[in-house]
């Protein structure tokens, strides 16, 4: 069927396993938060570093999801007045914007 059987999964030693980023993924803004889970590549690809396509999308939505959720949390906390944010918040405002960005112009690449 083209997919390994899951008794190979469990003899594989994932810690030797170091994958350098694709082309598409190299300068992606979320590659650090990027999860991968080499089984499920392995089992659908036959490529431990093979990172799937529909799970990019998702991770890119809930970046989006988590952004919008934590400016309203910032808006509340501060009253909708961001002149006096704290140099964390500065930060998370600047995460938010980098992510926005990036969904409206569909560019997920550092700039």
């Amino acid at each position: 069927s083209g997919v390994c059987e899951y008794k190979d999964i469990w003899n594989i030693d994932y810690s030797k396993i170091h994958c350098n980023a694709k082309n598409k993924c190299k300068q992606c803004i979320l590659k650090n938060s990027c999860p991968t889970c080499y089984g499920y590549n392995y089992s659908k690809f036959h490529d431990y570093c093979h990172k799937d396509d529909y799970m990019c999308e998702l991770k890119k939505r809930s970046a989006v999801a988590t952004a919008t959720l934590t400016y309203r949390r910032l808006a509340l906390k501060y009253n909708n007045n961001f002149s006096n944010l704290s140099d964390e918040d500065k930060e998370k405002i600047k995460a938010i914007f980098m992510i926005q960005r990036a969904a409206e112009f569909g560019n997920w690449n550092i700039c």
